[in-house]
C-alpha cells in the first residue's frame, strides 16, 4: 500500500536484475494491471531490447560500484516519447550488496519546458548577435550582462571579458559618468530614451556618431532587471544632412545675390521658395510669398513687369 501510494514508479531488483517488488505505477507503465504479475521478470521481458539493455547496464554499474546512480533519459514506447528522472541505489544486507532499488518519475513537462527555454534563449542570442547595431544589456547597477559582436569591437574585448564589469573599467570617468547618467535617466522615466553620443572604437580607433536608445527591462512581476542599449551609427546620415544644409545655404545666398527675381514653384503651382528680389518686384515682404499659388500674384507680377 505504501509503494502504491507513490505517484512515481518504484521497484526492487535482485543481483540478477529480477524484479522482487514493484508498485502500481511501475506496473501500469509496463502495460500490466497488477504489480504481482511482474515479480520475477527482468527488463528484457518488459521493455524494448535497447532500453532494457541500458537499464541492466545501469544496474550492473550500481552493483559493482556500490554507489547511487541518477540519470535523466528519454523513453520511447508505442510511438510515445517521454522523459524520466531515474534514481538507483544499491541495497545492502550485512554489508553485502544484494540488489538495487530505484524510482523513476515522468519529467517530460519539465524537460520540454527547459528545452523551450533553451531554444528561446538560443533564438534571442542569435538575433542579438546578428543585429548590425551595437547591442548590450546591463543590470540596474550598470554591470554588463551581455553584448553582441559589434559592441565587443567598441571596447576591444570579447563578451566573456565584458560580463561582470562596468564602463568605468573601459573609458575615462567623465564618459563613464555620461553613460551611467543616461542609464539612470531611462530607468527614471520607465520607457525608452534616446540620445546622441560619439563613440571611439578600441578595436581600430575609428569614431562614430551614434543614436543610442536605452530601455529599462522589467520581469513579469514589474521588478527592474536591467537596461537594454542599442546604438545605431548615424555618422553618414549626419554628414549627408550637413552637406545638404550647406548646399542649400549656398544656393540661397546665390539666389539672394541675384538682381533677377527668382522663384521655385512646384507642380501644384505653389511657391516653395523665392528670393528677395522676386518679393520686392511684387511688393511683398521676404517670406510672404511662400504658400501662395501663381494665380494669387499673377496680377501683381504683370503690373510689376509693366
Amino acid at each position: 500500500a505504501l509503494l502504491d501510494s507513490f505517484p512515481f514508479m518504484v521497484w526492487l531488483k535482485d543481483e540478477d536484475s529480477r524484479l522482487l517488488a514493484v508498485n502500481a505505477p511501475y506496473a501500469h507503465a509496463c502495460g500490466h494491471d497488477s504489480p504481482e504479475t511482474l515479480i520475477g521478470l527482468t527488463d528484457m521481458d518488459l521493455w524494448p531490447r535497447d532500453l532494457a539493455e541500458s537499464y541492466q547496464a545501469d544496474d550492473r554499474k550500481v552493483l559493482l560500484s556500490g554507489k547511487e546512480n541518477y540519470v535523466e533519459e528519454p523513453i520511447e514506447k508505442n510511438g510515445h516519447r517521454a522523459w524520466h528522472e531515474t534514481y538507483k541505489s544499491p541495497v545492502t544486507l550485512d554489508g553485502k550488496v544484494i540488489g538495487t532499488v530505484g524510482f523513476a518519475r515522468d519529467v517530460t513537462d519539465r524537460i520540454q519546458a527547459r528545452e523551450a527555454l533553451e531554444n528561446e534563449r538560443t533564438f534571442l542570442k542569435t538575433l542579438i548577435r546578428t543585429i548590425p547595431d551595437l547591442v548590450w544589456l546591463k543590470d540596474p547597477q550598470g554591470v554588463y550582462l551581455a553584448c553582441n559582436p559589434r559592441f565587443e569591437r567598441l571596447y576591444g574585448v570579447p563578451e566573456a571579458e565584458l560580463i561582470g564589469r562596468t564602463d568605468y573599467e573601459f573609458v575615462d570617468k567623465k564618459l563613464a559618468d555620461f553613460f551611467r547618467a543616461n542609464d539612470l535617466a531611462a530607468i527614471a522615466v520607465g520607457r525608452p530614451r534616446a540620445n546622441e553620443e560619439w563613440l571611439t572604437f578600441a578595436s581600430d580607433g575609428h569614431r562614430e556618431l551614434c543614436e543610442t536608445t536605452k530601455t529599462p527591462m522589467f520581469d513579469a512581476g514589474g521588478r527592474l532587471i536591467g537596461v537594454l542599449g542599442i546604438a545605431h551609427d548615424i555618422t553618414a546620415a549626419r554628414q549627408a544632412q550637413t552637406a545638404l544644409d550647406e548646399s542649400n545655404q549656398r544656393r540661397r545666398q546665390l539666389m539672394d545675390l541675384s538682381r533677377d527675381g527668382i522663384a521655385i514653384i512646384n507642380q501644384d503651382h505653389w511657391i516653395v521658395e523665392a528670393n528677395k528680389r522676386f518679393a520686392e518686384m511684387l511688393g511683398y515682404g521676404e517670406g510672404e510669398l511662400l504658400g501662395l499659388r501663381t494665380w494669387d500674384y499673377e496680377a501683381d507680377l504683370d503690373e510689376a513687369t509693366v
